[in-house]
């Protein structure tokens, strides 16, 4: 018998940034730039996962089971400049905890750093979780958005934090 965790999506997320950030260093033995570098793409990690967790729904919770298809990829460019990206796609149904009533569900996640001179100045995330009734059960969408960008002053120029719900 599968035994299936349950896994928050955020928490899956900041486990992913901090897995991410943990890959930093204060202290490099490399160049911040590597002018003769080639440029480099890696896949470091694409693997289907298990998932099992509530979400919110539409005046009730849902229970949501399927597959996360995680996707890690990056970029070293000619000049040393890197960046990162991190995609989740959760796919799978639901079950309405008070009505029974069926949902899909699906939630693609999109995370992208990027880092000059070992720093990191852009950071962005654009999330759509999406829960389809069937039958008569309501239609649900959470896009969550945000983004923090830093110049090379050291100043954040750009801070934004959106999420919006809609229930049909």
């Amino acid at each position: 018998m599968l035994r299936m965790r349950s896994i928050a999506p955020r928490m899956l997320v900041g486990i992913a940034m901090v897995a991410l950030a943990g890959c930093e260093s204060a202290t490099s033995t490399a160049p911040a730039r590597v002018p003769t570098a080639p440029n480099l793409s890696a896949v470091s990690d694409n693997e289907r996962l298990p998932f099992a967790f509530n979400v919110r729904g539409c005046g009730e919770r849902v229970r949501v089971t399927g597959t996360f298809h995680v996707l890690l990829l990056f970029n070293v460019a000619a000049s040393g400049n890197e960046t990162d990206h991190f995609h989740i796609n959760a796919s799978g149904t639901g079950t309405g905890l008070i009505s029974g009533e069926s949902f899909q569900f699906n939630d693609p996640i999109n995370l992208m750093q990027q880092f000059r001179d070992n720093v990191r100045h852009i950071e962005s995330q654009i999330e759509t979780l999406t829960l389809i009734g069937q039958g008569d059960a309501p239609n649900m969408k959470v896009r969550g958005r945000f983004q923090i960008t830093v110049n090379a002053n050291g100043d954040t120029t750009v801070e934004f934090d959106e999420t919006e719900t809609i229930c049909r």
